[in-house]
């Protein structure tokens, strides 16, 4: 719309999207309870990951990324990025199966964030144990291309990566920008 009523309409557009963001925002401020740290670290620990709290070789930090796909739906992700002491840091990410819709996050029952809880705890077991098994370093895989609402919200762009693995729910694929793990179905590719 904005383009076509030239710079004017774009702006307009612009400050649309930004204040339909800030109010979604507003609506989902303290909704969710989830502990990213307390996720990935239980998650770690499983896959014998060390963890300190300072002076380590390498700083890791999990979080959660919640990006809105459609004008009504959100999908939620687990995300790491490792800064190792030499080198450049990297980042891995992992789609979280299902979508939400704002009202949705916004009035869950305490069964519902009970069950978006062991949605992330899961993820974050997942994401640690790719991680733990590919390492930082780890390059090559089969050249796609590839478009997906998650990683370009509404906006149809095709994108270039390498599958690093795939199993019968989710595919790894390796872009400059990170390692994101994308859920089976949710992106078409064009090899």
């Amino acid at each position: 719309m904005g383009l076509l009523l030239g710079p004017a309409g774009v702006l307009a557009n612009q400050a649309m999207i930004e204040s339909n963001t800030e109010a979604d925002a507003r609506k989902l401020a303290g909704k969710i309870a989830v502990d990213p740290v307390r996720s990935f670290s239980e998650a770690a620990r499983s896959q014998g990951i060390t963890l300190v709290e300072s002076g380590a070789q390498a700083q890791v930090t999990p979080y959660l990324q919640v990006t809105k796909v459609t004008e009504t739906s959100l999908n939620i992700a687990v995300a790491l990025i490792h800064e190792p002491v030499a080198g450049s840091p990297s980042k891995y990410m992992l789609q979280l199966p299902g979508t939400y819709g704002v009202e949705e996050l916004a009035s869950m029952s305490p069964a519902q964030a009970e069950q978006l809880n062991a949605s992330i705890d899961g993820g974050f077991q997942q994401l640690t144990m790719f991680f733990a098994k590919e390492g930082p370093e780890t390059a090559g895989g089969q050249r796609i291309k590839y478009k997906s609402a998650f990683m370009t919200p509404r906006m149809e762009f095709t994108l270039e990566g390498a599958v690093a693995a795939k199993d019968e729910n989710v595919t790894w694929i390796r872009t400059y920008g990170g390692v994101f793990g994308l859920q089976n179905g949710s992106f078409s590719t064009t090899y």
